[in-house]
């Protein structure tokens, strides 16, 4: 009791603006942690474990919805949404379902989308004005406790420490609010570090410009129609958070997804790879260029690979060239590549070749699609590598068929 009267005295004697700057601070982590994020990423294929809990929570509540409404002769469930909270860690989803007992909320904040041509969205909202985006209600729950003390301490370490700066130097100016040489020196530091990573960012982003102009849409196409070309943001999550939307920081959107067609150019087309350092994903049109996987080792960052179909008349060489395409035999190679996602198609894909993906070292998930292998061998393959997931995509005939 002690104790918690002197901490109790020493609260008492601080200065009005360490107030102020707790206050701003504590602000500023209340809509960081607390207001939930749409959970995107993972609701088709998860890949990460994070990922992976969110869609299950999803599955579950719209199942328990579901059969909740056969009861009450209602068939028909419109959305479930789940909501990521927590920073720097996520320590609960939320899942929202909006059918006839629930419309989803309006922000009160937000204009309308530069680029709703391209299949954006409409409008750019602040996540932390609508209200469905705070956890004040659900249909399901999914909560980490231990993850939700990680982030309390974090931001008690945050507020006391920053606190604990300024009335540091408040009382070393004999209680009373001064700026000296050291302060504007720190301010400066500050604002030199921000400065520096805005002019990095942007610098990155007019080298990654599409015809001359920095790109606001979320995906574009090169000039000559063989590589498009997808952005995502790569700044601070806290920032993106705290904004409420990632596209009010355009600066920090760089390239992370290209898809490129093979011709007798991709030896250019590849070179260009290494102007967006933030490329993760790749995925190529008929067949990848053995060659060109000396080139991809430039991508330190690529960590994702979607090859094309591995069909009977897939040909050996890239089109126009006599530069050899990799071969399923061949999949062994691409150990050269730090790869953990790997997407493969055709029947000229068989178990052993599925294999080769999986005994790469950093490999964690493979999707296959119409191969050869059989659910069996699929199994096997499960239990000969637990480190690597393995996703079967719908056989590529059902998006052929006329219906």
């Amino acid at each position: 009791m002690r104790h918690l009267l002197t901490y109790l005295a020493k609260l008492k004697r601080l200065h009005w603006a360490t107030w102020v700057v707790m206050s701003v601070m504590l602000l500023a982590l209340l809509l960081i942690v607390v207001p939930g994020e749409y959970q995107t990423r993972g609701s088709i294929l998860p890949v990460t474990e994070w990922e992976k809990a969110c869609y299950q929570l999803r599955i579950d509540t719209t199942a328990r919805r579901q059969q909740a409404a056969k009861k009450d002769r209602f068939y028909l469930t419109y959305h479930t949404a789940v909501y990521s909270h927590g920073w720097p860690r996520p320590f609960m989803a939320r899942a929202l379902v909006y059918d006839h007992k629930r419309e989803q909320s309006k922000p009160w904040l937000g204009k309308k989308s530069s680029f709703t041509s391209w299949g954006g969205s409409l409008y750019h909202n602040v996540s932390w004005s609508n209200y469905d985006n705070w956890p004040l209600s659900s249909d399901g729950l999914l909560l980490r406790p231990w993850t939700l003390l990680l982030d309390l301490v974090v931001g008690m370490v945050i507020v006391s420490g920053v606190g604990g700066l300024v009335q540091w130097r408040i009382e070393r100016n004999g209680g009373v609010l001064r700026f000296h040489l050291a302060d504007m020196l720190a301010i400066m530091t500050l604002i030199g570090i921000a400065l520096g990573t805005y002019i990095y960012h942007d610098t990155l982003r007019r080298r990654e410009a599409f015809d001359g102009k920095p790109i606001v849409a979320p995906t574009f196409t090169s000039t000559d129609g063989w590589t498009s070309y997808g952005q995502q943001y790569q700044g601070p999550i806290w920032l993106r958070k705290l904004v409420g939307n990632q596209y009010y920081l355009p600066v920090f959107h760089h390239v992370e997804s290209v898809h490129v067609k093979m011709d007798d150019r991709w030896r250019e087309n590849f070179a260009q790879l290494k102007k967006y350092p933030y490329l993760k994903s790749l995925s190529t049109h008929h067949g990848l260029p053995v060659d060109a996987i000396e080139t991809l080792r430039d991508c330190p960052r690529l960590e994702e690979l979607t090859l094309g179909m591995y069909e009977i008349d897939t040909p050996l060489f890239i089109f126009g060239t006599k530069d050899r395409a990799l071969q399923p035999e061949d999949f062994s190679k691409l150990k050269a590549l730090r790869l953990k996602q790997v997407t493969v198609s055709g029947v000229m894909v068989q178990k052993q070749h599925i294999a080769q993906l999986a005994a790469l070292p950093t490999m964690r998930h493979i999707q296959i699609q119409s191969t050869s292998a059989t659910e069996d061998q699929v199994e096997e393959l499960r239990e000969e590598f637990p480190q690597v997931d393995f996703y079967e995509l719908p056989d590529i005939s059902v998006f052929l068929s006329p219906g």
